[in-house]
């Protein structure tokens, strides 16, 4: 991969962000090829070059990660690799704004969360907190205190939501690898969007984080799968209650051959042409490795499906608009701290009983052993990640339209990839497709409870055949 580089920009800097990946450049810090200050220099460097435009980290601690780079020690997995943080985990130092005005104005927490602990235990260093939608209730970074997070590949187009920035950050180049989290396709619809490997561990699998536990999972965004495949052997839950077996770092294929189901209409609607085409390539793909992939149709029921799917998600955004209304004093309304869309979505649950919230509950416990009846001839499901490629900016946020208009558009956009979240199960989006526009086009994967290391080592394999980390946006290192 070659790349021309502004003068300044040395060996051990710029260009070698560019050519390896986290491990990659760990391995270089341990053997003293490079130090771990060279490393989060280039990244500042890149940062600084180029998120004027594409605005993923507006959070930044620049003047901690060098300290930190000058004295950590030169062990660990990702020792001295530059890393980020999305905007729904608490570090010490920057404010947990999660893209509200409100929070955003609140004093930094002194201590980070676990999973943050985790990370730079692996010897990640955080260079900031990446951008994300208000609350990160949808999927496009749109809209949120910190302003519009712009796609790497074209920056008319949405990064994808809500770990946006993280996505943007990969692809951009800043990093090999940065922290997401996925409660409704918040990893796999960015890394779908911005041409990276994007990877939703399942319930139970990863330390919990501060979202919630049965819905939303942190992890990663990455260039590489052995990048994401680390992360998650560092991030393991080790609480002896956990009823999963523990699963051991997965670091290549395995020659197993799977039965692959797909599909490319969700519960909502049918995929675009572009997209159901570029399906059917990874599929073609995988019956090239020697898969048995077959055709089937996904069972979920739209109207129920999705009056519940709200019930559960709308409480958690009505009880951070309680939070500011009692804090401010005021309605929601008056206070200007809150995006209408938010609010619109949050009273939903307003006139909600704890009857009707136990209603919801019991009808995805009732559909988690429907939907895994029906997984049980599959080892995996090959899918969209989203109907269409990323859109332009004002598709899905558009304070002109209806809540109607705009919530269906959202429902849409997201169908293919909810249901993994509740019901616990894991997935991953794959970059191995391109539009004719030049937008990344993600081919989604997912497997039944407990399966990450299948999910992994399918990945190792598409990555191989079909290489995508030499593939880098117009608006990313490779073009400074």
């Amino acid at each position: 991969m070659g790349s021309t580089l502004n003068q300044g920009a040395t060996p051990a800097g710029v260009e070698i962000l560019m050519n390896y990946d986290g491990i990659g450049l760990a391995e270089l810090v341990k053997s003293g090829q490079v130090s771990p200050t060279e490393l989060v220099e280039a990244s500042i460097q890149a940062i600084e070059a180029l998120d004027g435009e594409i605005n993923a980290i507006p959070m930044r601690n620049f003047e901690d990660a060098l300290d930190r780079a000058s004295s950590i020690r030169r062990q660990g997995p990702f020792a001295g690799v530059p890393f980020s943080i999305k905007d729904t985990a608490n570090v010490a130092g920057l404010p947990s704004a999660m893209g509200n005005k409100f929070f955003a104005e609140q004093p930094p927490p002194t201590q980070s969360y676990g999973m943050v602990r985790l990370y730079e235990a692996a010897g990640l260093i955080v260079l900031g907190k990446t951008n994300t939608p208000e609350l990160s209730l949808i999927p496009t970074t749109e809209g949120g205190v910190f302003g519009t997070n712009r796609n790497p590949w074209n920056l008319d187009h949405s990064a994808g939501g809500s770990s946006g920035g993280a996505a943007a950050a990969v692809a951009a180049g800043y990093m090999p690898v940065a922290h997401g989290t996925d409660g409704a396709g918040s990893i796999r619809i960015p890394g779908s969007h911005c041409g990276v490997f994007g990877f939703k561990a399942g319930r139970d699998r990863v330390f919990p984080g501060n979202t919630n536990p049965r819905f939303a999972f942190d992890h990663v965004l990455s260039r590489s799968v052995r990048d994401c495949a680390l992360s998650l052997a560092v991030t393991q839950d080790r609480s002896p209650e956990i009823p999963l077996e523990w699963m051991e770092y997965v670091q290549r294929p395995s020659a197993r051959r799977l039965k692959i189901g797909f599909y490319c209409e969700s519960y909502a609607l049918s995929a675009t042409s572009e997209v159901k085409e570029a399906v059917l390539a990874t599929a073609r793909l995988c019956q090239d490795l020697g898969h048995e992939v077959i055709e089937t149709k996904q069972i979920i029921e739209l109207e129920e499906y999705e009056k519940n799917y709200i019930a559960l998600f709308a409480r958690t955004i009505l009880a951070a608009r309680r939070t500011i209304e009692e804090a401010t004093g005021k309605p929601i309304e008056e206070s200007g701290l809150m995006n209408r869309f938010t609010i619109e979505f949050g009273n939903q649950a307003e006139d909600l009983t704890d009857e009707d919230f136990e209603a919801a509950e019991n009808y995805f416990l009732e559909w988690e052993q429907k939907f895994n009846n029906w997984m049980t001839p599959f080892d995996v499901f090959l899918t969209p990640v989203m109907y269409a490629p990323a859109p332009e900016h004002g598709f899905l946020v558009d304070e002109s339209l209806d809540y109607e208009v705009m919530s269906r558009r959202i429902f849409d956009f997201v169908s293919f990839v909810t249901p993994m979240n509740v019901f616990g199960l894991p997935g991953m989006s794959v970059p191995l497709a391109w539009s004719m526009k030049g937008l990344p086009i993600g081919s989604h994967f997912f497997a039944k409870y407990g399966q990450e290391a299948m999910l992994l080592e399918l990945a190792y394999e598409l990555e191989a055949e079909q290489p995508w980390a030499n593939k880098w946006a117009p608006n990313s290192i490779a073009n400074l």
